[in-house]
């Protein structure tokens, strides 16, 4: 059945004033490659005053489709956004041929920020 899914579960954890890439490879349920090939992922990194928003639409989601990879950075600007001391969500919607689905979701847990960039 198609519509009946739950998406994966990941936290990120993201030091304030770093930059480090995010890379996520697709497989099904069985464990065999899942085709992202004519897919677009949107991220979205939310909290109560703000947001980070990147797509590959808009180029700041790459996508590898040799490989079943996509992939966001984060600046260092926007790392320096993330509160430390409320809560902040992610999720990364997959989209294909009209369907929009939530393929991970998560908390993002910011840490440190001590040093200057």
């Amino acid at each position: 059945m198609i519509g009946a899914y739950k998406p994966a579960n990941y936290d990120l954890y993201v030091g304030r004033g770093n930059n480090v890439p995010f890379f996520f490879r697709f497989v099904a349920n069985d464990g065999s490659v899942m085709l992202i090939t004519e897919m677009t992922f949107d991220v979205a990194i939310v909290w109560s005053t703000g947001a980070i928003r990147k797509s590959s639409a808009a180029g700041s989601v790459s996508i590898d489709p040799s490989n079943n990879i996509c992939g966001f950075q984060i600046t260092l600007a926007e790392s320096r956004l993330l509160p430390c001391d409320e809560p902040v969500t992610w999720e990364l919607e997959m989209r294909n041929q009209g369907i929009q689905r939530i393929v991970m979701t998560g908390n993002v847990i910011a840490f440190g920020g001590q040093t200057v960039d």
